[in-house]
């Protein structure tokens, strides 16, 4: 998993051909030290200022795939060997996340179910039109996971639904993330190939803890770690608990059911209990 310790933010400015002026501002990262950071911070304003004068664009790609993350660390879980294996972590939004280094958990969108059109009911209604009963897009991918369980199955898999899909949490062994044997799990099962990327970068999997801001009503985070000064961190910290007040009243998500062979590893359960504590996974809540 990739946490740096110490995050600096640089500007640099480079001339171009007419010249314009083109700045840059870039965060660096480092687990040695503040001065490591500071020098990869500078390193990488000057190459992206110098693109920009030379008129190149930088790719712009998914913001979790192809650099560390920039995530105030709030709790570590030792795994065998000295390892980690978990840390829970607050994301640019304000929500806590789990990272497990080896604990599978695979989220999976669904799309909105759409509703029948006006018309096609007062039809139906008109001409004691029966409605025959369709599979929503839920129906459909746990029949995807059951399929794929008849062909695995030593396998076991808790089934949560979340505000937006279904997430899925493999019991009953540990799986590297960067693996490609669990990177086709992760494809079979029709995560999306963006967090697929995360995993394997960053070395983990991800699983949301709480509520999303929006989702409650509330407003995201003004700033974000690192924090510039003491006042920007008790801006975030009066933002916190006002946040935290707000997602009280919501679960992130709700347990369905465990499908396959129901084995837990010993080793995986702690993590299991504090996903569904914090999830409140079994609480009567509305999702956010």
């Amino acid at each position: 998993m990739q946490f740096p310790k110490y995050w600096v933010c640089a500007e640099s400015t480079e001339l171009g051909p007419d010249g314009t002026r083109y700045p840059a501002r870039c965060w660096g990262w480092s687990n040695e030290s503040e001065s490591h950071a500071k020098r990869d911070a500078e390193s990488r304003a000057r190459k992206v200022a110098a693109m920009f004068a030379r008129g190149e664009i930088p790719e712009r790609k998914y913001p979790y795939g192809d650099r560390p993350l920039r995530e105030e660390v709030l709790e570590e879980f030792p795994g065998p060997g000295g390892n980690l294996s978990a840390v829970v972590t607050r994301n640019g939004y304000g929500c806590l996340v789990l990272n497990t280094s080896g604990a599978m958990f695979v989220d999976v969108d669904l799309p909105e179910r759409k509703s029948d059109s006006g018309i096609s009911s007062l039809l139906g209604s008109l001409f004691g039109g029966r409605k025959q009963p369709t599979s929503t897009p839920k129906d459909e991918a746990l029949v995807r996971l059951k399929s794929w369980l008849e062909t695995n199955r030593q396998w076991s898999v808790r089934v949560y639904e979340t505000k937006a899909g279904l997430r899925y949490l493999f019991t009953h062994r540990a799986f590297d993330p960067t693996e490609s044997a669990s990177i086709r799990v992760l494809e079979s099962l029709g995560a999306d190939p963006l967090y697929i990327t995360l995993c394997k970068n960053q070395k983990c999997y991800r699983a949301r803890l709480s509520p999303k801001p929006w989702r409650c009503e509330y407003a995201s985070p003004a700033v974000r770690f690192p924090f510039a000064d003491e006042q920007s961190r008790a801006n975030f910290n009066e933002w916190l608990t006002g946040y935290e007040q707000t997602a009280a009243r919501y679960a992130t998500c709700h347990f369905l059911e465990t499908l396959g062979s129901g084995s837990v590893d010993l080793a995986l359960s702690p993590l299991i209990e504090l996903h569904d504590r914090h999830t409140r996974a079994n609480e009567q809540l509305p999702l956010a």
